[in-house]
């Protein structure tokens, strides 16, 4: 979803620090300034819940995709 939306690269490595982390001391850093600024470009966009939902179904994650 990431790279098909154009937001800065996320590794396997990072999705599973931030959904095992008991807090912000477990999550690996990331450059916060690109984040911001896709957050940013993001919002510019008008990206919605849709635009997600169509992100994860096309790259594979249906099942993801149908439950969002």
């Amino acid at each position: 979803m990431f790279k098909e939306l154009g937001f800065p690269a996320i590794t396997d490595e990072e999705v599973e620090a931030a959904t095992y982390a008991h807090g912000t001391k477990e999550v690996i850093k990331r450059n916060v300034v690109e984040d911001l600024k896709a957050a940013e470009e993001m919002m510019k966009r008008g990206i919605t819940g849709v635009d997600i939902v169509k992100a994860l179904a096309k790259n594979g994650f249906t099942d993801v995709a149908e439950n969002v």
